[in-house]
Order: structure tokens, then sequence, then C-alpha cells
């Protein structure tokens, strides 16, 4: 009898996989072995990868460290990888660290409080930023923000891939209606958006939403709310906790839409899956860095050798990539995939950087796709799914999958979804 207290996502289906080795993009199970095309959720953008452990010698720096006291390496790994995002923006910041991406889009919150005391947050239709309490405050569904009323003002902007999609409206059209009204609530008080008592909008937003289904939002629509906000004195947010570290194909995805946020946070990839530790960086610009004041913020398991340690070898191995090759992963996936269906058995799709996204015309037709993914003998396919876009499968393997893996991968799926057809 298990002791473990079950609600957590190992246990979301009755047969929870007992994962018994890993290697590569493949994991083992004692009846099977899979290939990882949701890069274990998202953390492993460089597979299961033993060496980044091997040669670390854990007793020649400090075993732990008060939360009080600073650490070389930390200073040096935050140097180097402020220089990587000053080579990605062209602007100069500050970064702070912590554990995980929904404490990464706290600490962005509480920075940008230390300099904006009252506050309006604005997310966007759609919008998933994580599940601690106030995160999920954040969030589109009600599954997570229920029981969750904090006394924040949060208002919820029109998604522009959302409103084209029930209404039948071309993305354009849509992202012209959804700008006209973003422009009437900034600036019509009946509206019951603007603040006139001074109180300052904060926008938090993906530039491509993940757990609603890899919605890739129109770059005039976020460059529009961005400037809006920033008119009105507030400060802008992008959470690249999934979308950061060349996802995309940039090292964040929101430069690739000429976007300025005041903050960028994000985590997934920085240790590959292997110790927890997420990351802000806040502009120089802003401000911010000073208002945020020593002794705002603690962190008890932050500084700590192990983490920074993995971190800093995973930004070894991100260098050694070609990331033209990562770039086209999913683009040469993709293709693989359709080379083995029939037409019209996919509704649309989506590919960018190492991402994929496949479209059923029926929540069915998904659902016995992922099942028979999963029950691929002898070697299933774990991919993305949500509960927020229950038409759509998402795959994102790793940077490091080989040609071959992506023609294998392509064969399995082709013949699961023509089997659960």
């Amino acid at each position: 009898m298990s002791r473990l207290l079950k609600g957590d996502f190992v246990y979301r289906n009755s047969t929870p996989l007992m994962v018994t080795g890993t290697e590569g993009c493949r994991l083992q199970t004692p009846d099977c072995s899979f290939l990882d095309f949701q890069a274990s959720s998202g953390t492993a953008i460089l597979g299961y990868d033993r060496t980044l452990l091997t040669g670390i010698d854990a007793l020649s720096a400090p075993v732990a460290k008060p939360q009080t006291g600073e650490s070389r390496l930390r200073m040096v790994y935050a140097e180097r990888l402020e220089t990587l995002i000053f080579q990605a923006l062209g602007r100069r910041g500050f970064l702070g660290l912590e554990l995980g991406g929904a404490q990464a889009i706290e600490l962005a919150l509480k920075v940008a409080l230390s300099q904006h005391q009252r506050v309006t947050l604005f997310v966007i239709d759609g919008a998933y930023h994580g599940r601690s309490l106030f995160t999920s405050h954040l969030s589109a569904s009600r599954r997570y923000t229920l029981g969750t009323h904090l006394g924040v003002p949060v208002v919820r902007l029109a998604n522009p891939c959302l409103v084209a999609e029930r209404t039948g409206l071309s993305l354009d059209a849509a992202t012209d209606l959804c700008l006209k009204e973003v422009e009437d609530q900034f600036h019509d008080e009946r509206l019951g958006v603007v603040d006139p008592s001074g109180a300052s909008p904060i926008l938090i937003y993906e530039a491509i939403q993940n757990v609603a289904g890899m919605l890739d939002l129109p770059a005039r629509y976020l460059q529009r709310l961005e400037a809006l906000v920033h008119e009105h004195g507030g400060l802008s947010i992008v959470d690249e906790i999934f979308s950061g570290l060349y996802r995309f194909g940039p090292l964040f995805c929101h430069a690739s839409k000429d976007l300025s946020p005041d903050i960028v946070a994000f985590s997934k990839g920085l240790t590959n899956g292997i110790t927890p530790l997420s990351a802000i960086w806040v502009a120089e610009d802003t401000g911010l860095a000073e208002t945020f004041k020593p002794g705002t913020h603690s962190c008890t398991y932050l500084n700590y050798e192990l983490g920074l340690t993995v971190a800093d070898r995973v930004l070894d191995r991100l260098e050694e990539l070609n990331l033209v090759r990562v770039r086209g992963i999913g683009e040469r996936f993709l293709a693989a995939i359709k080379s083995h269906l029939p037409n019209g058995l996919i509704q649309s799709s989506f590919a960018q950087g190492s991402v994929v996204r496949l479209d059923f015309d029926g929540e069915g037709q998904t659902a016995r796709s992922s099942e028979a993914l999963m029950c691929a003998r002898p070697t299933g396919i774990l991919h993305a799914t949500t509960g927020l876009a229950k038409r759509s499968l998402i795959f994102h393997p790793p940077y490091i999958v080989s040609n071959e893996e992506i023609v294998l991968a392509a064969e399995i799926i082709g013949s699961a979804m023509r089997d659960a057809a």
C-alpha cells in the first residue's frame, strides 16, 4: 500500500508509469520502452544525460550554505546567464533565482510590487501560470482558480486565437476585434478596467500559450497590450517558463515578436530536470533593481552548489548544440508524421522550433490516438495532452533527438492514429 498523497500528476491516470530506467530520449518501464517526446514535461531538453553529473565533486565546494551566505558560483552563473540574455535581447538586466515556475512568476510579481504597491493584474484568456495558490488565481480554467479569490483584481483579456476558433473568423479579423475591445477597456472607465484611483496595470502573458494548446498569439496584439500597459504607467511580465531556452527557436519566444517586457520568468530546462531551479530577468532600465530592497525575499533551498553546478553545465551543453538543427526539429517531425497519415485525419497542425501540435475534429479521436500512442508496442510515445485543449496532441522532444528517432516516432504515430481513426 503506497503511503503517497496521490494528488499530483503522477496519479492523474488510473495506471501511472513506473519508470525503471532512462537514457537519451528513452525511458524504460517494466512492460516496454517509450520515446519521450514531451521531454519529461519540458524540463529534459537535453534528454536523459547522466554525463551532466559526471565528475561533480560535491566536497570541493561547501556542501551546504546558509541562505544568508553568497556563493561565488552563483555570482559567476548569474553573470554568464545575463550575458547570454543580453546577447539575445540587446538589453541589460539583473537575475533573481527561485526553485520552480510558479515561484518565478510570484517572484516577478513581488519585484513589480516593490515599485507599484497598488496594481490590477491583466492576463489573457487561455492563460496558465502555475499551480501555486496565487498563480492558480491567474490561470484561465475554473479548475485552477476555484477557491483562490485572493483580493487582487485580475482582468482577463480576449484571446484572438480563441475568438477565431469560437467564431470562425480569420485570425487577422479576430485580432482586429480583440484590439478594438482592449482599446475600449483601457480608455473607457465605464467598462470597469481603468482605475482612476491610480492602481498600476501589470500584464502577465505567454507569447505562445502552452497549456491552452500551443496557441501562437499574434505579435501585433501582444505589442499593443504592452504599449497600453506602459502608457498607463504599468509593467509587463512575460512567462517563458515553458517557451524559454530555445524551445521555439530563439532563446526566448517573445524576442521573435518584437516585444519588450520588463521582466522575463523562465524555468524548464535550466538544470535539465535534475534539480529544481527557476529564474527571472529584470530589465535594468525599469529601475526595479533599486526598489527591490535586500531582505524582501528569501528561499531556503536555493543557494546550493549542486543545483548551480548542474545549471552551469547545462549552459555548456546548450553552447555546444547546433541550434540551426534544433530550430528545425518541429518542421522535420511534422513532415515525417504527415507522410504516414491519410489526408483529412488531422484538422490542422502547428510546428515551430522543436514543437509540433496536431489538431483533430473531435475529442474522441484525440483521446483514442493518445491512448494508442501510450499502448504502442514495443515502443510507445510519450506526448503532451491538456485538459484545456482536448482536441490537440502536442510533441516537444528533447533537442538531442536523432533523425532516426524522429523517423521511428513518426511511423509509430502514423500507425497508432490510423488504428484509432
